[in-house]
């Protein structure tokens, strides 16, 4: 069958767009038996999908276009076991920025467009940053009104049928190294993470998310943010345990933070450890009592370590709630 094929890639699917001349009124078209039937639209006639002939384990359907009025028509589904994940390297000073594609359909796809969201991401909320980790929360239902406003990469390579490749996006000059970080409160094991400026983010545009594969995107919404912080894979040799304990005072509560950190490796690392101090909201006030070896910036407690291969350090912070009554 002729006709143009066009792919939009998403984190969990694609969105495949067929443009076909019809023999006789009619278009088929063999297409994967798991395609959404809610996501099949056409740009004239009416369609069916039913098994297709080919193969004997019947694995592929056909969509069946017919009374259609025009010399082309367009015909659009969503496969949801084709698609994409960003990857990221540091090699010497440049941050690389990689798309591992998966193309499950019986198709190439030339000039293939990974988005940066995934296929059934309602509208994006606006969000706001989190000084400690680079993470995002919503401060609003509604963002922009177009939903769709993540980063593209538009690939000059073609995506061969039925394979799994990886294949360069962008490369970019790094001001800052990769840094090994430590956040108990929210990972058992350390994160390698990378400062990249804005414009080099791998999501751009007005409105954020926080990605399963770790990935963090910052936005422009955010007064004064200069970067992104990406986090490129874990370190299991990095260990960190956090437990918190809580005790009455003359006028609140104290509560003391102790974190356990363990170097697994056969060679030292430099180790970034934070913790959050709590908002003083809903009518209390809260203050530090000791955060021994640490920087206080932002409500949040970074402790920077060297620590010996095989060594273990315990690293401890106490601050005391105090509820606010008003006269």
């Amino acid at each position: 069958m002729e006709g143009s094929v066009r792919a939009r890639v998403y984190y969990d699917g694609a969105t495949i767009i067929r443009e076909v001349s019809p023999v006789d009124g009619c278009v088929e078209i063999p297409v994967p038996t798991n395609i959404d039937p809610l996501g099949i639209r056409t740009s004239s006639g009416n369609w069916v999908i039913r098994r297709g002939p080919r193969g004997e384990d019947n694995s592929n359907a056909v969509i069946s276009v017919t009374d259609v009025d025009s010399d082309k028509v367009t015909v659009t589904y969503n496969v949801p076991d084709s698609h994409w994940r960003p990857m990221y390297r540091v090699e010497g000073d440049s941050f690389k920025a990689y798309a591992c594609v998966t193309n499950s359909t019986e198709d190439e796809w030339y000039s293939a467009t990974f988005v940066c969201r995934s296929i059934g991401t309602p509208m994006a909320p606006i969000l706001e940053e989190d000084h400690m980790t680079g993470l995002l929360r919503a401060s609003a239902v509604e963002g922009p009104a177009d939903g769709e406003t993540a980063k593209e990469y538009l690939c000059i390579d073609p995506v061969a049928l039925r394979t799994t490749v990886l294949l360069n996006l962008d490369q970019h000059a790094l001001d800052s190294r990769p840094v090994l970080r430590c956040i108990p409160a929210r990972f058992r094991y350390g994160l390698i993470t990378v400062d990249v400026p804005n414009e080099y983010a791998p999501f751009r545009g007005r409105v954020g998310a926080v990605m399963p594969d770790g990935t963090v995107a910052m936005t422009d919404l955010v007064p004064g943010r200069r970067f992104s912080r990406v986090t490129m894979s874990s370190d299991t040799s990095i260990t960190c345990h956090r437990s918190l304990k809580r005790k009455n005072s003359d006028i609140g509560v104290i509560v003391t933070v102790t974190i356990d950190v363990a170097n697994r490796h056969e060679i030292s690392r430099e180790i970034v450890v934070q913790e959050r101090i709590p908002s003083g909201d809903r009518g209390r006030c809260v203050e530090i009592v000791e955060c021994r070896g640490a920087e206080v910036s932002d409500s949040v407690v970074t402790w920077k370590l060297n620590l010996p291969a095989g060594d273990q350090r315990t690293l401890t912070m106490e601050y005391e709630e105090v509820e606010i009554r008003l006269e």
